[in-house]
């Protein structure tokens, strides 16, 4: 977090709103944490898809889970060469989810990778950016949250 700490401060010299957009769900409380000591705003990436995100992506309803259906497609899209089989275990979304499910099972895969699809990967990049436009905007958003 010091260099998320030192590139924000850097940045704000001559970009007075600096939005930081997380990819991980563990970085989410030190986010927080820093948010709170700095007034640093910050939004998930999954936050600004979620609509979207339950259309697309109806095998694991629409959860980023943890390398499954959503973020296995946005891989895909992005990069399929880089892309491998997935694993046969997985342990599926548990039904009415939220979007950050604490427990990724034994496998560490949270929903389904074998329904990815990169054609589904595709909106979603776009999808984000219109949704952080809102944020940088200040729909909303306030240190920490989107």
């Amino acid at each position: 977090m010091a260099l998320v700490r030192e590139a924000w401060q850097g940045l704000r010299g001559w970009a007075p709103t600096v939005l930081v957009v997380n990819g991980h769900g563990g970085n989410r409380g030190p986010l927080i944490t820093l948010a709170v000591e700095t007034g640093l705003r910050f939004v998930s990436y999954w936050e600004l898809v979620g609509d979207e995100a339950a259309a697309l992506f109806t095998v694991d309803g629409g959860s980023v889970g943890h390398a499954g259906q959503l973020e296995t497609s946005l891989s895909l899209a992005a990069h399929h060469e880089l892309v491998g089989e997935p694993a046969a275990a997985f342990e599926p979304v548990p039904a009415g989810a939220a979007l950050l499910v604490p427990d990724m099972g034994a496998s560490g895969v949270l929903g389904d990778p074998h329904a990815a699809d990169a054609q589904a990967g595709r909106p979603l990049p776009r999808s984000r950016r219109r949704g952080a436009g809102g944020v940088r905007r200040g729909a909303g958003a306030r240190p920490g949250r989107a």
